[in-house]
């Protein structure tokens, strides 16, 4: 037998015992899935918003948008650094909000 002859059918050898390895392999998975199954997970229902977790959003918007304000007055404005920042003293003063 010649030295192509030898490679070429060694290559497909080797090749058609990768794939009924993989054959094999995947045929031991579909048999584990099927002896363990897992229960179906029943859906929970969607926690409705509380009234604190709505005036966190608008407390999140009023942020912003204070931000955006401040960023018309400075040039060179970054509103992702305004936002990281920590807020001032007027924020956490309760006189201002009523």
């Amino acid at each position: 037998m010649s030295s192509i002859l030898q490679g070429l059918s060694l290559s497909l050898a080797g090749i058609l015992i990768t794939f009924v390895y993989f054959g094999l392999l995947i045929l031991v998975m579909v048999l584990l899935r099927e002896i363990f199954k897992v229960p179906p997970q029943e859906k929970k229902p969607d926690k409705q918003r509380t009234a604190q977790d709505s005036d966190r959003i608008k407390a999140a918007g009023i942020a912003v948008a204070v931000a955006m304000l401040k960023s018309k007055k400075q040039p060179g404005f970054s509103l992702g650094h305004v936002l990281e920042t920590p807020p001032g003293r007027w924020w956490r003063d309760s006189r201002h909000w009523g």
